[in-house]
């Protein structure tokens, strides 16, 4: 099996090409479930090793390095969509990047192309070693983590197929390049989605009592969604609700027959989001009724909590010690994550990979336009997730 200093070594003379392949998918973002370019990109990679290759989706895929020797089936995990973002030539500190998107309106603003760089030459330098590892490597690439394009799809794939565990990261301009994270239990939040059609009867301003107004009925609604959290769920845990627009008519005088509220809500713990789902579609039903509206009310937890293995998660910070990586302890955090399906399939470890850098500017958060990470990380992940990986090949198993 691997050692610590092999590892690092090979991880070491990918680093040109690491970089090289963050700034090309850098350069050529795509949207959720329009990857087809950096799709076949990776099956191409991964064919030149050899690698058995399945689709999941159109787009979405596994590259099974099969070992030939009985061992764990580990999956590793990673998702290759951009979002649509301008960005901004400048970092967070005003500084220029010396590379940015060609395609307008299309940003690698999250850092899933420094995902997607760090999960090909993981795939490069393990396959590259084959012969010293044991059982079923699967590395998993992801469509559509931004906007849940394919992550129903591999939650069932991974429920036929089964395995022993599954790897993934994120790049965090939170944490310091050197420092990563794995925390056991809950790492980030379930999210859900509100969407609401008031249905009234329009009219003339002049006249309002021959019209049923919509936003009547969507106003006393939007304010009582505020009581939902702080009487609806335990204190001691962490939950938000936020209503983010609210729509309906295009003139000054005229009473509209719809109107449309959207919003979202996260929580650590799924039995959270159920409650708040079931009370925001009583509240917005029973405001509506009480208007004289009618109301379309969807409101679910789409994305769980991401959860991790507690000892999975210490073999984590065990593997980052042996790559000279800083393991540092930190809360679980409000975004949410598909990576939540699959933790929900497999025993996971998620771990957060410092990615910036003040003194460089690379400050910028995650979906912001001046986003940038500082490119150390790149190899950085890429030891720890062989470190990772080749540790629990060490230890056998089916």
């Amino acid at each position: 099996m691997l050692d610590a200093k092999t590892i690092s070594a090979a991880a070491d003379e990918l680093m040109p090409e690491l970089v090289a392949l963050r700034r090309k998918f850098h350069c050529h973002p795509e949207i959720g479930g329009a990857e087809k370019e950096t799709s076949a990109f990776c099956i191409a990679e991964a064919e030149k090793m050899g690698l058995s290759i399945e689709m999941i989706t159109d787009i979405a895929f596994t590259a099974t390095l099969d070992t030939g020797r009985p061992g764990k089936t580990i999956y590793m995990r990673a998702d290759m969509d951009a979002l649509p973002v301008k960005e901004n030539p400048l970092n967070g500190g005003g500084n220029p990047k010396p590379y940015v998107s060609e395609i307008p309106g299309v940003a690698h603003a999250c850092g899933h192309d420094a995902h997607t760089a760090i999960l090909v030459g993981a795939m490069k330098a393990l396959t590259a070693h084959k012969d010293e590892l044991s059982g079923k490597l699967v590395f998993l690439f992801e469509s559509g983590e931004e906007n849940f394009g394919s992550g129903r799809e591999i939650e069932e794939y991974l429920k036929k197929k089964g395995g022993d565990l599954i790897w993934g990261l994120h790049v965090s301009p939170d944490l310091p390049v050197g420092v990563m994270n794995c925390g056991a239990g809950v790492r980030t939040s379930g999210a859900g989605k509100i969407q609401i059609t008031f249905h009234g009867r329009g009219g003339h301003s002049s006249r309002p009592d021959r019209s049923v107004n919509p936003h009547v009925a969507a106003a006393y609604a939007i304010g009582a969604f505020q009581t939902v959290v702080p009487l609806g769920v335990d204190p001691n845990h962490f939950a938000t609700l936020a209503v983010c627009s609210w729509n309906g008519g295009t003139m000054p005088n005229v009473i509209p027959d719809d109107a449309v509220v959207t919003g979202g809500f996260r929580v650590y713990d799924a039995a959270d989001g159920d409650k708040i789902a079931k009370k925001v579609k009583q509240i917005a039903n029973d405001i509506a009724a009480a208007h004289g509206c009618t109301a379309d009310v969807s409101a679910e937890l789409l994305i769980v909590p991401i959860k991790n293995d507690a000892e999975l998660a210490k073999k984590a910070a065990q593997a980052m010690e042996k790559q000279g990586v800083v393991h540092i302890e930190i809360p679980p955090i409000g975004p949410s994550e598909t990576f939540g399906y699959y933790s929900e399939v497999l025993p996971a470890a998620f771990a957060f990979v410092g990615c910036g850098n003040k003194e460089a500017g690379i400050t910028a958060g995650n979906h912001m336009e001046r986003f940038d990470i500082d490119e150390r990380a790149l190899v950085l992940g890429c030891k720890v997730s062989m470190q990772f990986v080749c540790d629990a090949m060490a230890e056998g198993g089916k």
